[in-house]
């Protein structure tokens, strides 16, 4: 009974310690937010618009406009048979109309882009 009780003890100690975890967590990325926005802007960002097609009834599409955001970059490979050197263009989707797309980027590869 006592070991029982122990292990009882311990999981709810645990069970503790992991809510704390989660909420410092969910605070760590309210702060990250803004900060990675404004890094999105430091970096080659770029904004368009683009039409769409939406369903509007079965078999049935219109049109429309969204916003899309995107942070352009460019990237050198070398071809495997010639060993030229080939710069391709990236880009990745950062936003889609207000609403920002937080995890495009790992926070590594923000920080040395």
């Amino acid at each position: 009974m006592e070991q029982n009780n122990e292990v009882l003890r311990k999981l709810i100690s645990l069970k503790k310690e992991w809510d704390e975890c989660e909420s410092r967590i969910e605070a760590i990325k309210k702060e990250l937010r803004p900060v990675i926005i404004e890094r999105y802007k430091q970096l080659n960002y770029k904004e368009k618009e683009q039409e769409f097609r939406k369903k509007i009834a079965p078999r049935k599409y219109g049109t429309g406009t969204r916003t899309i955001g995107t942070v352009n970059w460019m990237e050198d490979f070398k071809g495997e048979g010639t060993n030229e050197v080939i710069t391709i263009e990236r880009c990745a989707v950062v936003r889609v109309d207000d609403e920002w797309i937080l995890n495009s980027f790992s926070l590594n590869k923000l920080i040395n882009f």
